[in-house]
């Protein structure tokens, strides 16, 4: 049976990569962002839509649960980056969590996985051959993260190139470890 507290070696390799790079960011997103109470409010933005967004980062279910939510703001916060700062800033913060959160991301889908593949073997729709290469190394988490991207973008739109290009190297460590 798979334990869930039993992280295999990618998911060890990623928090090494991650959290380092993760605790730089979010330090520099804390030098750069204002305090949300001093935003003021800007024409043409959809409030209620951003309450709503904000609603589910909340209530996860589950860490990939959480990730999406989080990707759902951060895309709503990327389209709104150039009407405030405060919009761009909160695009960022919600890139670093994302990616700090990608080695539980990859834990959650592995234990997951793990437990899908066993039942499958259990119920003999699954050879031995394929159970055993299977435990033996789990897939990663099989979307996409923009985050990556949005943060990239971002930072060399704010003039932060070597930031940008430290985003940049940890998303190609990030597909390297997983195989992407």
């Amino acid at each position: 049976m798979a334990d869930k507290n039993e992280a295999g070696p990618m998911i060890g390799r990623l928090r090494e990569e991650i959290d380092p790079v993760a605790a730089l960011l979010y330090r520099a997103h804390a030098k750069m962002a204002k305090s949300h109470k001093d935003a003021k409010p800007v024409e043409g933005f959809d409030y209620q839509k951003e309450k709503d967004i904000l609603d589910a980062l909340k209530k996860p279910a589950s860490v990939a649960d959480y990730h999406r939510a989080l990707l759902n703001a951060q895309r709503f916060y990327y389209r709104s980056r150039a009407l405030s700062d405060d919009f761009r800033n909160r695009c960022v913060f919600l890139c670093v969590e994302d990616i700090s959160h990608l080695p539980a991301l990859n834990e959650e889908e592995e234990y997951n996985s793990r437990l899908l593949t066993e039942a499958q073997y259990r119920d003999g729709k699954l050879s031995k051959g394929a159970y055993d290469k299977y435990m033996a190394e789990p897939s990663p988490w099989p979307g996409a993260i923009p985050a990556f991207r949005f943060l990239t973008t971002i930072l060399a739109e704010m003039g932060e190139g070597e930031v940008a290009e430290l985003v940049s190297a940890l998303k190609e460590k990030y597909n390297a470890i997983i195989g992407g």
